[in-house]
């Protein structure tokens, strides 16, 4: 058997819509900045809000308001207005996020400047609110625009104090706090911006080697998804995990997630429950469609009986019929080697036949003896010829095939090479069906199909003796070429033997063509067989095969 290279498929997937969604719900690199924003629009609102409270009701504690208490009460109910119309640009998004935090942080540090010249300076002790201001915007904020705020309030805060030198009211210990303060703030605001961007940078990190990870659990979902090995991932309760579609397709079950494998699939509850008992795998059986391998995801053979369980499942006559492949393969090398020792001495028989024939024509019994030589000899060519092909059987290439032009093709040069009548084969095929098989090899199959309906049909009956019928079914997306004679049929007994090498029904025939032509509906994915039948005539169909795993597109 010639071994059959295909080149390797490439396409682009795009994202299913699992993925779709994992990337949608992937937290959005913003938050890092607006939600830290909102913690500090709420800690402004309490502030504002106490003092308003203080300052509305009349209760200046000291000495909060006891320089200016009208300046106290109108700063602090505008404090309050800011702190709320802050949450309302929040839920807006607008103006952009930098804009927001620079101007609040600004519109803080005026206010609370005010609040403390209107309690009487530095020696209020609300100065300490700044420094909280300032930290908020080293972590807010860019490093430029952090510094620049803080240098801002720092001139405020001198500012302030200047004034109340300049009217005389100044004590030494003020510009001691004032200078500690304005060193304090600076501190702060270096300290958090390189806090800020080491955060910053463990956020990116963190939130690259989640993408990551999210890539990672897709990639490894998308390629079990599309195994052709069906994968089983149950409890220790025996309940189903995790099913790919191979499972599901090679099961025939549904296979939901949370239901016990003893209701969604028995059989494999079975071979699970022995595994289970014994640690053994399944013993394969003659004629099983799945084979099945378990295994346990626990690392211990101690926590194999709590531990989830791995289960494998294989199309067993997909590898039985690999096996087969591979024997015919070692054999057809075997018999092609045979078949060529053979045919040099057959040529000497042949020709010495030809010989003695030519030589002995005088003679009726030597002419019927070389007769015999000349017949046999070419029957035993025939089947050097077959074997040889056998051994040989050429890389196939599949293509589309519309099926009803290229069998109406067929049909006519098929008619005309073997000189029968248009009305010997009837075909009947949709004008809308396509195959995939080698146009070369299918045209060897059908001919072989043909060849043996014409042999073996009645044709002392009406035409048409042969019937060729394509129909598709929409069950299992298959489409089946079915040809069909009026003769006598297959016996029973026989059908065993019917695809076997060798076996055959004439005696000038080889009993290697439909073995052959099975061979060849098996390289392009196809299968031929025999269609039993209560009535009178032979009945070959091939099934077209739809691949196990449907492409589908991300």
């Amino acid at each position: 058997m010639g071994t059959q290279t295909q080149t390797p498929r490439f396409r682009a997937l795009s994202p299913t819509p699992r993925r779709r969604e994992a990337a949608d719900s992937q937290p959005d690199n913003t938050q890092l900045s607006w939600q830290p924003l909102a913690y500090y629009n709420f800690f402004r609102l309490v502030v504002s809000s106490v003092f308003c409270m203080l300052a509305n009701i009349g209760l200046f504690l000291k000495p909060l308001g006891g320089h200016d208490p009208q300046l106290f009460t109108t700063t602090a109910n505008g404090y309050l207005g800011v702190g709320v119309f802050a949450f309302w640009l929040l839920w807006r998004r607008k103006p952009a996020f930098l804009t927001q935090a620079t101007s609040l942080l600004f519109i803080d540090s005026i206010a609370i400047i005010l609040l403390m010249h209107s309690s009487g300076g530095t020696g209020s002790g609300l100065g300490i609110l700044l420094v909280v201001v300032i930290a908020a915007g080293g972590l807010l904020l860019p490093r430029q625009l952090a510094l620049l705020i803080t240098a801002l309030a720092t001139l405020g805060l001198l500012a302030e104090q200047a004034r109340w030198w300049l009217i005389g009211d100044v004590q030494p210990a003020d510009f001691t706090r004032a200078g500690l303060l304005g060193i304090a703030l600076f501190a702060t605001a270096s300290i958090s911006v390189e806090l800020a961007r080491r955060a910053r940078a463990s956020a990116s990190l963190a939130a690259k080697r989640g993408s990551e990870l999210r890539n990672l659990a897709l990639l490894n979902e998308e390629i079990i998804q599309r195994m052709q090995t069906g994968v089983i991932v149950t409890s220790a309760d025996g309940l189903i995990e995790h099913a790919n579609h191979a499972a599901r397709q090679l099961t025939g079950q549904e296979l939901p997630t949370g239901e016990a494998l003893a209701v969604a699939a028995p059989e494999l509850a079975n071979k699970y429950s022995g595994w289970q008992e014994t640690q053994t795998q399944p013993i394969p059986e003659q004629g099983e469609k799945m084979r099945t391998t378990l295994g346990s995801l626990g690392r211990r053979e101690a926590d194999i009986q709590q531990n989830s369980t791995l289960i494998f499942i294989d199309d067993a006559t997909a590898v039985a019929q690999q096996a087969q492949l591979m024997k015919m393969a070692s054999l057809g090398t075997l018999t092609a080697s045979i078949a060529h020792e053979i045919r040099n001495p057959l040529a000497a028989i042949t020709t010495a036949g030809e010989l003695i024939k030519e030589n002995g024509r005088e003679d009726p019994e030597a002419e019927a003896l070389t007769e015999i030589i000349s017949r046999h000899g070419a029957r035993i060519n025939r089947i050097i010829e077959d074997i040889l092909q056998m051994g040989r059987l050429r890389e196939f290439e599949p293509q589309p095939i519309v099926i009803e032009s290229w069998l109406a093709e067929f049909i006519d040069d098929y008619l005309l090479t073997h000189d029968l009548p248009r009305s010997a084969v009837e075909v009947s095929a949709a004008s809308d069906l396509t195959v995939k098989f080698d146009p070369d090899q299918l045209h060897q199959v059908l001919g072989n199909l043909l060849d043996n309906a014409v042999q073996h049909c009645n044709k002392a009956t009406e035409m048409p003796w042969v019937t060729i019928k394509v129909t598709f079914s929409p069950e299992n997306h298959k489409t089946v070429i079915r040809v069909a004679d009026n003769g006598p049929g297959i016996p029973k007994d026989k059908l065993t033997e019917l695809f076997t090498p060798f076996f055959t029904t004439r005696k000038e025939g080889t009993g290697l063509g439909l073995y052959i032509a099975r061979e060849l509906c098996s390289n392009n994915q196809a299968e031929l067989s025999y269609a039993a039948t209560n009535d009178e005539g032979a009945i070959f169909q091939i099934t077209f095969n739809r691949p196990r795993q449907q492409e589908f597109s991300l």
